[in-house]
């Protein structure tokens, strides 16, 4: 197997991985917040899964495009405007 896809294998096998780390996690587990400021598990997934769907953009764009301008988006407003500490892990995944 190519470099190339080994990373594609991990990639696509990442919300099943994911999804047998957190089998047992449920409510108050899903919800803690280690420290200040940072994100619970629940939002964490969320942001994972949003983020893929950035970087599934981004790449489509580095490959048909020729010097993409690839933009930043602002993952707190994403966590705040899109719910992260209500959605469902498992919508998530």
């Amino acid at each position: 197997m190519s470099e190339i896809s080994g990373l594609l294998e991990r990639f696509r096998r990442g919300p099943e991985l994911l999804a047998v780390v957190l089998t047992g996690v449920f409510g108050e587990e899903e919800d803690f917040v280690p420290a200040p400021g940072k994100w619970s598990i629940r939002q964490i997934i969320a942001h994972l899964a949003d983020s893929e769907l950035v970087c599934a953009h981004r790449m489509r764009q580095i490959i048909a495009e020729d010097g993409p301008t690839l933009t930043a988006f602002d993952q707190e407003a994403w966590t705040r405007n899109l719910d992260y500490a209500r959605r469902k892990p498992k919508q998530s995944l």
